[in-house]
């Protein structure tokens, strides 16, 4: 399982990552209910940076919608772009 790291250093599994080049980005994490879920996908300051393998995703800090997946809980954000790490 893969990991992603939010700005805040708060660590949790990721088990989907993908972003389209119009700034969204699509993630989603196991072992967090839907609530924990939305606490942090709602809070700018934790996904204004996340890493996630050799990728920073920077500002994607608008969240447009949460959803239970068969592979976590999955939000969609926007306002961000990509950037490779070292």
């Amino acid at each position: 399982m893969d990991t992603i790291k939010f700005a805040n250093g708060a660590v949790y599994d990721c088990s989907f990552l993908s972003t389209i080049p119009d700034s969204t980005a699509f993630i989603a994490l196991t072992g967090v209910d839907f609530a924990q879920a939305a606490q942090i996908f709602a809070n700018a300051s934790m996904t204004r940076e996340m890493e996630y393998g050799e990728n920073r995703l920077v500002g994607y800090t608008d969240l447009v919608m949460l959803g239970v997946q068969p592979y976590g809980i999955q939000a969609v954000l926007k306002g961000g772009h990509d950037e490779r790490i070292g």
